[in-house]
């Protein structure tokens, strides 16, 4: 089984394999790290000069650019993965040809990609949310095994961000506060910490970034629906419409009324 789809998070492909049969593999420069996690059986890696036996528990990431040949003469049970260079990987360079060592996030990454695989096969409407859910945790758990000093933390902070702000944008009607925010954070953090977090990772406070997904809410209702601005001012928490335009006007460059003669154009 292979998946693909996940390239925007660093992640061409990957895949699930049971192999009982020789099974051999040539790649002369692949543009890509290829990685493995050995979930049973044994595998086999050589280039260079050099061979490894791959072995349950234990996990592997090729360098690019550099000519490896990989394989089983007995059965083989992996998990694999295409990562995209130049990302946050602590990745083998060619010279060293790869990595192979005992895994760290083995059963947090054949979890994920059980759940990946049955949403990509059984996932209702919901899917592509699911989907993208259990592809971001993947990363993180990528980023824990090969990930440069830090880099798992920071995206679990990225994570964390993205469940507290997806909270917001189910209530866009609420008058939300910094106190209302700090309890919803996935782990203890104090106001000010939640402000300098918001800045470093989306550029701009909370409430400004709240702001901005109520704008984007709104420019849908306009786009989408005949409602009236007064009404769509009160979907997004404002007073009266006029605080509301000014603020959609702020963020947007135009008012709601021209947005949406815009929107009618374009269709």
């Amino acid at each position: 089984m292979a998946l693909l789809g996940l390239a925007d998070l660093g992640i061409f492909a990957l895949g699930h394999a049971v192999l009982r049969k020789r099974f051999e593999i040539y790649r002369e420069r692949a543009s890509y790290h290829v990685g493995f996690y050995t979930l049973a059986g044994e595998g086999w890696i050589e280039g260079g000069g050099k061979r490894e036996r791959l072995l349950p528990g234990n996990v592997t990431l090729t360098a690019t650019g550099a000519g490896h040949r990989y394989g089983s003469s007995r059965t083989w049970e992996k998990i694999w993965f295409h990562l995209r260079p130049g990302e946050r990987w602590q990745a083998p360079v060619a010279g060293e040809g790869w990595i192979h060592r005992k895994a760290h996030a083995l059963e947090g990454v054949r979890r994920l990609v059980e759940g990946l695989f049955w949403e990509e096969n059984f996932g209702l409407e919901s899917r592509p949310a699911a989907l993208r859910a259990y592809g971001e945790l993947l990363r993180l758990y990528l980023l824990r095994e090969w990930g440069r000093q830090g880099e798992g933390r920071r995206h679990e902070t990225q994570l964390a961000l993205s469940e507290l702000f997806g909270r917001v944008e189910r209530e866009p009607g609420r008058r939300w506060t910094m106190n209302d925010l700090v309890p919803l954070f996935p782990r203890p953090v104090s106001a000010n910490h939640l402000y300098k977090l918001c800045v470093k990772h989306h550029g701009m406070p909370p409430l400004r970034r709240i702001t901005q997904l109520k704008m984007r809410r709104a420019e849908e209702l306009l786009r989408q629906t005949r409602y009236p601005i007064d009404r769509i001012a009160a979907l997004m928490g404002y007073a009266s419409p006029f605080a509301f335009s000014a603020a959609f006007k702020r963020e947007t460059g135009s008012s709601p009324s021209l947005a949406r003669e815009r929107a009618e154009r374009r269709a």
